[in-house]
């Protein structure tokens, strides 16, 4: 679903087979190879402005926050991505920030390193 998702109309079907949810327990999943798939995948519909608001229906917030303090890095991009994929709709960024996006970001940045440097 991580590469579907990447062409607009179909992140539309996805979205519009009820994808969004399928994707958002895989994001939940303890294996991190599933984490960073549906991540990324989510991460590419956030992308798409359309999407917006059925993924803050689908309650896309708090498992990305999660995702941040992944131990994988991979995973952790993939979270922020989104974050900030939704955090440029201004109707949603005091949701993003009241589901603890912000100090995620900062947990981020604190352990920024070499491999990190471009969650920037």
């Amino acid at each position: 679903l991580a590469s579907i998702a990447v062409d607009p109309a179909l992140s539309d079907d996805v979205v519009a087979r009820g994808g969004l949810p399928l994707l958002i327990r895989y994001a939940q999943s303890p294996n991190p190879v599933y984490q960073e798939e549906a991540a990324w995948g989510l991460a590419n519909i956030s992308s798409i402005s359309q999407h917006a608001v059925p993924l803050m229906h689908a309650g896309i917030i708090p498992p990305m926050v999660a995702l941040t303090r992944s131990e994988v890095q991979g995973v952790r991009m993939q979270a922020l991505w989104t974050l900030a994929n939704l955090a440029v709709h201004q109707d949603f960024r005091l949701q993003i920030s009241a589901d603890g996006a912000i100090p995620a970001l900062v947990h981020c940045l604190a352990r920024l390193g070499a491999e990190d440097e471009h969650c920037l």
